[in-house]
């Protein structure tokens, strides 16, 4: 949820060019990327410890790509902000 509620702050112009608030923009990415790759994590390890989920094989598959995507592309972003330094 916290990744959700921080997601469109980064894309904000006004926090990303304002001095002051930059920091903001800094601090949010660090704690979406970090959300992100913690949700991807433990997602996937719970439904690896379900076995299946309640949708079926579908449900199980989709979920478990949806993870993998979101953990892949949160780092990668962190990856990016790290080398537009």
């Amino acid at each position: 949820a916290l990744a959700i509620l921080l997601g469109p702050l980064q894309f904000v112009s006004y926090f990303r060019k304002h001095p002051r608030l930059r920091l903001i923009h800094r601090w949010s990415g660090r704690l979406y990327c970090v959300c992100g790759m913690l949700s991807s994590v433990f997602g996937l390890w719970f439904i690896a410890l379900k076995k299946s989920l309640v949708g079926g094989i579908n449900m199980t598959i989709s979920f478990s790509l949806a993870g993998i995507t979101i953990g892949a592309l949160s780092f990668k972003a962190w990856q990016t902000a790290r080398a537009a330094k």
